[in-house]
């Protein structure tokens, strides 16, 4: 085999450890409380933060769960009754940069009303 070019050495292997967060993308705003039953769907969720417009990050509990997740970009999820038609969202690895400078979404996963409840960027969730 060749040797790869020097730009593509130093790009981090795609199962490289994110320290299990994923980005979720491209879907309506308000329809977070659907992509993340589909992303509960394939494991446990330890932290989320929603942007309150179209992406929201995830941390997995279990790193093979983000390759599962990740295999969702792309897919087409149903608007569950909300307003509007089905929706394609984008799933890559890491978390969105802009959530590193924000103090975000922080939101405990097991609370069933947390999304209901979640605000905007530097809020907290009202208990």
């Amino acid at each position: 085999s060749q040797p790869l070019h020097p730009a593509l050495r130093a790009l981090p292997p795609d199962d490289a450890p994110t320290d299990n967060w994923v980005t979720v993308f491209g879907f309506p705003q308000g329809y977070q409380d659907g992509v993340l039953r589909h992303l509960r769907d394939r494991g446990d969720i330890k932290e989320w933060r929603y942007s309150g417009t179209n992406y929201v990050t995830v941390q997995f509990k279990h790193p093979e769960t983000v390759a599962e997740a990740v295999g969702l970009n792309g897919s087409i999820l149903p608007a569950d009754g909300l307003p509007g038609d089905n929706y394609m969202i984008g799933v890559k690895r890491g978390a969105q940069a802009a959530d590193k400078e924000h103090a975000g979404m922080l939101t405990d996963p097991h609370d069933p009303n947390a999304l209901a409840n979640a605000r905007t960027w530097g809020a907290g969730v009202s208990g």
